[in-house]
């Protein structure tokens, strides 16, 4: 029985880190070849589904910080992202792009007018982090409550 429930006390300790409810940051910078150009931008999300992935429908916010289009490119004008993938920290250019062209964007915005594609440059992810929500938080402290309330039990 004390096996079963340190398992579960360190099952919810490490598992409270990683909840699905957790905002995750990602930092990037985007070079247009061709132009010189270049973005440095920042978009935040929650993976609702927990699928890995983190889609357009799933942001929070997308901003283009510094650069040529620094805020110009916000999330009330953005089109489409292409997905995220969490679990490799690399951003997949499947999104939808500027109109007549095929969709192999990592971001479009302006009513398609503007686009990151990846064969006018390159994309890299510069950080990626995640805040806790609640409820992460709160797993991670019945975590180590757990532990005290058997290390007392032992000590007794």
């Amino acid at each position: 029985m004390k096996k079963i429930m340190m398992f579960i006390t360190v099952f919810l300790f490490l598992m409270g880190p990683m909840s699905a409810n957790a905002l995750l940051i990602v930092d990037f910078t985007t070079n247009h070849v061709d132009s010189g150009y270049f973005h440095n931008g920042q978009f935040t999300g929650t993976d609702a589904n927990s699928d890995g992935i983190l889609e357009f429908s799933e942001l929070a916010s997308f901003d283009i910080l510094a650069g040529v289009y620094a805020g110009e490119a916000t999330i009330a004008n953005l089109n489409d992202i292409g997905d995220y993938s969490i679990a490799s920290n690399s951003w997949i250019a499947n999104g939808i792009s500027w109109v007549g062209y095929s969709d192999e964007a990592w971001y479009t915005w302006d009513s398609r007018n503007y686009s990151a594609r990846p064969d006018r440059g390159w994309v890299v992810i510069t950080s990626s982090n995640y805040i806790s929500a609640p409820a992460s938080l709160a797993l991670m402290g019945l975590g180590l409550a757990g532990i005290g309330f058997s290390r007392k039990r032992k000590a007794a």
